[in-house]
């Protein structure tokens, strides 16, 4: 009847709705209102159908692009899986996994980028320090060591090329103490031997004039 297909209508089952409006009409014939519900509830299916069809498509592109990601990540190829984990997230934006997981990629390729900055720079300390040792220039190569040391904690290598650099300059320094020591003790006994010298001379000229002195008196 019209009114159990208006119910069906109202209760928006539309193509239930339709095949009752149809059954009416079988019995009515011509039935204007029974054929513009009709025409509503098709447009409304219609409508559903495509609506259904354009959701399909694009819970296909999101899956699609998630099985891209997934591959992308089995090959650890971080970048590409952010990638299609970005596309598939313009797609369906209320969508928890990849909002996450990207998140997840940008603090793993941000320690990435950490970690090959330091070690750019843990190189480029290494060379300039080993490069100012073969040149002499052991404070230098010493500050270039340490400096490596910043971006490479406890580095062995590092450790070990400073440990030989104090060596060289506390051996150094050794020297220099006895060279000076060695330097002062020539300087003191340097100027004992003036002073002594000094002595003898004043003593053989007091003698001299002593003796010009007898000489006079007698």
């Amino acid at each position: 009847t019209i009114a159990g297909a208006d119910r069906l209508f109202d209760r928006k089952e539309y193509a239930a709705a339709v095949d009752e409006y149809r059954k009416a009409l079988l019995i009515k014939g011509s039935d204007s209102y029974a054929n513009g519900r009709i025409a509503e509830a098709t447009r409304f299916l219609e409508t559903i159908a495509a609506e259904n069809a354009r959701l399909k498509k694009l819970d296909d592109e999101y899956n699609r692009l998630l099985v891209q990601a997934a591959d992308a990540a089995r090959r650890n190829d971080l970048g590409r899986e952010r990638e299609k984990l970005t596309e598939a997230l313009a797609l369906k934006p209320t969508e928890i996994y990849p909002k996450n997981r990207i998140s997840e990629i940008d603090d793993i390729l941000g320690k990435q980028r950490i970690a090959e900055e330091n070690e750019r720079l843990y190189a480029e300390n290494m060379k300039a320090g080993q490069k100012a040792f073969n040149e002499e220039r052991l404070t230098d190569a010493k500050s270039s060591f340490e400096e490596a040391l910043k971006y490479k904690n406890g580095n062995q290598l590092a450790l070990q090329r400073i440990e030989e650099i104090n060596k060289i300059l506390a051996q150094r320094a050794e020297i220099e103490r006895l060279a000076k020591l060695e330097e002062q003790q020539r300087l003191e006994a340097e100027k004992a031997n003036r002073e002594k010298y000094d002595q003898i001379i004043a003593l053989a000229d007091a003698d001299f004039v002593l003796k010009k002195y007898n000489e006079a008196r007698d």
